[in-house]
């Protein structure tokens, strides 16, 4: 006969008479070992080992003996699980399922002393499910009540616990002010309403050596817009959206509060506008180390200039980022929406990736003419809409040094070429493009393979003056008029290579000089890069520097 080794596993929800010197679990563990003595004709064994987890919730899995039950399962140490009954295991529906999963992956039986049931059969598995139904009702109907008991409460203006707001301290169970930290609160409103945004306040805290009594740590932006925010400081007590009078002292009086949330509220509004109207992949881009990259912009004179930045950048965990850390959001989102009309002009890729196969021939017809028609619309589309559209039938992008991943929801592309709801057999597949990234400072610029892009403003205007000294000082050479490099570095207080590097720019082909005169030269042809050498090819010299 083959002997079945036996784990007793136990649990308590609350702490409470565990001091007993006959608890709770001490009742589980021996009514599971009188069962398992009246199945010795089975070859049921009792392991010594005891699992018990006194003080855990049945509502999820996180429990150290359940942990050490499972370890021991996976060492093959176990042959059947026992318990009182199956609410002692879980009390949750969908981690019961996984539980026996795991326990069937590992050839483990499941027992319940109270219910009678063999997992190996569907019938046993139908009735542990019913019985484990009623006890995630059972757990539902509790976590109800205490809901509204909580609600009931917070009407009343009681203070139902969590985190104790910067400025109280809880006294019996109710808020108190704590007059140090209230008088740290009221300077936060003061500075906020001074300084106007709370990037400022932030800045002026920090300059104050201004920590949180709480952690010890400077404030950060969050926690300040937390402070801002909560009403708890004019007296009242919020409970999912709604505002009830409280049984604390306020802190900060009634027109503070308005002049504070009236000035948050159009700091957001301009953020906003600014920002989210014309970030057409914000909450859709990643790096390709899976770091969200969030949409910022920086200031020249007048001209704005976007860019996505990796948040782990953006936190300071540098060595966290993926291959692309900054990126111009202009050029990268034009990447994006070629791609997408790429995809909705490839009839082959539509038919393959929509699986239209299963479609009428004139239905097949009219998706097409709707993809071209939409290709065509996108570059008329304002930007809230062209956002929209690709948060609708996008899930990712994500961008490499040398790849963009275009993540395409199949569903939603389907629906909306066709006005109507796919069935499930839709699989979501992804858009590849090959790409190369140039690098001009900070900034990383995407274009295609074999695609040069154009050197910005500043630097076209350095090679201008510079080219116009190249050509002086090569024609003083050449005609005699300064007899080295050495001579006119001396006049003109430069370094000889200097004067060397300038002068090799007389090696440029007309054409590409014309083109340097009109400022459409690629980055390909930079001061920088010329110390490397100009080719003498000027065929060469037009596939390098040339748009």
């Amino acid at each position: 006969m083959k002997t079945v080794r036996c784990a007793i596993y136990t649990r308590k929800s609350s702490e409470e008479g565990l001091e007993q010197e006959f608890n709770s679990l001490h009742a589980q563990r021996e009514a599971c070992e009188a069962y398992v003595h009246s199945q010795r004709h089975e070859g049921w064994e009792l392991l010594p080992k005891e699992y018990d987890d006194g003080g855990f919730s049945g509502g999820n899995v996180e429990r150290p003996a359940l942990k050490n039950l499972k370890d021991d399962i996976e060492s093959s140490q176990i042959d059947l699980v026992l318990v009182y009954k199956v609410d002692r295991l879980s009390r949750s529906l969908s981690d019961f399922v996984q539980l026996v999963e795991f326990f069937d992956q590992h050839d483990v039986a499941f027992a319940a002393v109270t219910q009678q049931f063999n997992t190996s059969t569907s019938m046993g598995r139908l009735t542990l499910n019913v019985l484990l139904s009623f006890a995630q009702f059972e757990r539902e109907v509790t976590s109800e009540r205490i809901r509204d008991k909580i609600a009931a409460s917070k009407k009343k203006g009681m203070w139902m616990g969590g985190c104790t707001p910067l400025g109280y301290k809880v006294v019996e169970r109710k808020l108190v002010a704590d007059p140090h930290a209230r008088d740290l609160v009221k300077g936060v409103y003061e500075q906020y309403l001074a300084l106007g945004n709370v990037k400022d306040l932030k800045h002026a805290l920090d300059l104050a050596s201004q920590t949180s009594p709480s952690t010890g740590k400077p404030f950060s932006r969050g926690a300040l817009y937390t402070i801002l925010k909560n009403p708890v400081y004019i007296g009242e007590i919020q409970h999912k959206g709604e505002r009830y009078p409280g049984e604390h002292d306020a802190i900060i009086d009634q027109t503070t509060w308005e002049k504070t949330q009236a000035l948050l509220t159009g700091n957001r509004t301009v953020s906003a506008t600014k920002a989210r109207s014309l970030s057409l992949l914000a909450g859709l881009l990643y790096d390709d180390k899976g770091n969200p990259m969030s949409p910022t912009h920086t200031r020249k004179g007048s001209k704005r200039y976007r860019y996505y930045v990796s948040q782990a950048v953006l936190q300071y965990r540098v060595d966290d980022a993926g291959s692309v850390q900054r990126i111009s959001g202009p050029k990268l989102e034009q990447s994006v929406l070629d791609c997408l009309s790429q995809l909705l002009l490839d009839k082959d890729k539509l038919f393959e990736e929509l699986d239209l196969a299963v479609e009428p021939t004139q239905r097949i017809s009219k998706i097409y003419d709707e993809a071209t028609r939409l290709s065509a619309h996108c570059s008329d589309m304002e930007p809230s809409q062209l956002k929209s559209l690709l948060a609708q039938i996008m899930s990712k992008v994500t961008t490499a040094s040398d790849n963009l991943q275009i993540d395409i929801l199949a569903a939603e592309l389907y629906k909306l070429l066709t006005g109507k709801k796919p069935d499930s057999s839709k699989t979501d597949f992804s858009l590849h493009e090959a790409v190369e990234l140039r690098r001009s400072g900070r900034e990383s610029r995407l274009c295609l393979p074999g695609q040069v892009p154009p050197s910005s403003s500043n630097s076209i205007k350095a090679l201008q003056s510079a080219t116009i000294k190249g050509l002086t000082w090569a024609m003083e050479i050449r005609k005699g008029i300064s007899s080295s490099y050495k001579e006119i570095a001396e006049r003109e207080s430069v370094r000889p290579e200097y004067v060397r590097h300038l002068s090799s720019l007389s090696l440029l082909s007309p054409e590409v000089l014309d083109a340097i005169v009109q400022g459409r030269v690629s980055e390909n042809l930079t001061l920088e890069r010329i110390k490397s050498g100009i080719p003498s090819d000027w065929e060469k010299q037009k596939s390098l520097y040339l748009l």
